[in-house]
């Protein structure tokens, strides 16, 4: 996770545009202290999240698609 973030900030600094951060499912590995280290450094990033249980992502601002039973859900 430390690689990934420090990555994304070198490339963030180097182009005018920053990077499309892609995390997959970490924070299921993540206690809620490091869980929560790992949000405060998201916003103002575009970052693509997923996870298999919601109750394990902490309170992020944006948009939220769930997948149920095969159908979409888009979540303000």
């Amino acid at each position: 996770m430390a690689l990934r973030l420090a990555t994304f900030d070198l490339l963030a600094d180097r182009f005018d545009d920053p990077p499309v951060l892609i995390l997959d499912d970490v924070f299921s590995e993540l206690d809620s202290t490091r869980a929560e280290a790992v949000a405060e450094r998201l916003p103002g990033a575009q970052a693509f999240l997923t996870t298999a249980r919601l109750e394990e992502v902490v309170d992020l601002a944006g948009t939220r698609w769930a997948l149920s039973e095969g159908g979409m859900v888009v979540e303000q």
